[in-house]
């Protein structure tokens, strides 16, 4: 029995270990803006992610060509590096920054139009 729960609390440290912190950011259709909304999600998710490596990722809708959407979800990860560089994140923790255009998913249309941050959670 105390085998049994040695190893499974060994499982949960490592699951907790690999986990990452990740936030959405949302954005209005073909903007690229940050809403004061989005600020705030950003600033209380700024002292989580300091001195960490991070990953941001921005989406699209469907809507529009694909190379427009490459490109809004460039500006949109860019708006949110910007402001995260500007609030005190150090650049060089900036490891991905990259567009990922549009994602097919007609059931959560205004959930596809978002930058998303990751980062690995070492606490």
């Amino acid at each position: 029995m105390k085998h049994i729960i040695f190893t499974i609390s060994i499982l949960f440290s490592l699951t907790s270990i690999s986990q990452e912190l990740t936030k959405n950011v949302y954005f209005d259709v073909d903007d690229f803006t940050l809403t004061q909304e989005s600020k705030k999600i950003l600033d209380e998710f700024l002292p989580k992610i300091q001195n960490k490596k991070i990953k941001i990722k921005g989406f699209t809708d469907s809507t529009g060509s694909n190379t427009y959407n490459i490109a809004l979800s460039i500006k949109r990860a860019n708006s949110v590096a910007e402001y995260l560089i500007s609030n005190g994140i150090d650049k060089q923790n900036i490891t991905t920054l990259e567009g990922k255009g549009e994602v097919n998913n007609a059931s959560t249309f205004s959930q596809n139009r978002r930058v998303t941050i990751t980062a690995p959670n070492t606490e």
